[in-house]
């Protein structure tokens, strides 16, 4: 089976109304097609991606740690414990944990019990698409701002 070479289109514009605050937003939109697409698998490199995590035994765990949350989002599990189910060294795992909590990808909930931000891991993603709203930022404009 040949697969075919992924299409990327810059298809202009779109507006969007901002839930919280009412506000019409114009947003750039890119239309990405791609065959065989795993759109969960491609979503979670891209926070891994962002985050800065580097290293095949991080990007690995990352993966896994994801694919372990509940219907809640919830993962139910020591560090200790998640070390010896995913086959991660306890070090990294402490690391990785703290970095996800830092970036508010994740937060402690109790010992063993850790919850994953809204829209980590939508186990109902429609099989064809998958839409992502991504804001870029300058943090630089922020503090000039005042």
């Amino acid at each position: 089976m040949e697969l075919k070479e992924k299409i990327i289109k810059i298809e202009g514009t779109e507006k969007y109304i901002e839930k919280n605050t009412g506000r019409e937003k114009e947003m750039a939109v890119i239309h990405i097609e791609e065959e065989n697409t795993n759109f969960l698998k491609m979503w979670h490199y891209y926070i891994i991606h962002s985050l800065g995590i580097i290293g095949k035994q991080k990007i690995a765990f990352v993966f896994w740690f994801f694919e372990q949350a509940n219907d809640n989002g919830e993962v139910l599990m020591t560090f200790r414990q998640m070390s010896e189910k995913s086959g991660t060294s306890l070090f990294t795992v402490t690391t990785v944990i703290k970095q996800l909590i830092q970036k508010r990808i994740l937060s402690k909930i109790n010992t063993g019990v850790y919850r994953l931000a809204p829209g980590i891991t939508e186990k109902n993603v429609n099989g064809t698409e998958f839409d992502v709203l991504i804001r870029f930022e300058d943090q630089n404009s922020k503090i000039c701002e005042g």
